[in-house]
């Protein structure tokens, strides 16, 4: 099972900005427990996120505000993944 890649990119003052590639559509989904307050941008591709008995559709040019523990579970249906 595949799990997210994610690169650091900078941290600062307790910030961090990273980038980060989901998994592929033949991974097996998994839960995610957001750790803190996040903001996430999708660069490329698309994938569906179920969070708190909803699912959204998020494709390029979304963003995706993450609380401190909610647990979602994001899945690929794209054939590149997403950015």
């Amino acid at each position: 099972m595949s799990r997210a890649r994610h690169t650091l990119a900078c941290a600062h003052h307790g910030k961090r900005v990273g980038d980060k590639g989901c998994a592929r559509p033949a991974d097996q989904s998994f839960v995610e427990r957001h750790a803190g307050f996040s903001v996430s941008y999708v660069r490329k591709g698309s994938f569906g996120y179920r969070c708190r008995g909803e699912s959204f559709e998020l494709v390029a040019g979304s963003i995706l505000v993450g609380r401190p523990g909610d647990e979602c579970v994001p899945h690929v249906p794209s054939r590149d993944g997403e950015r």
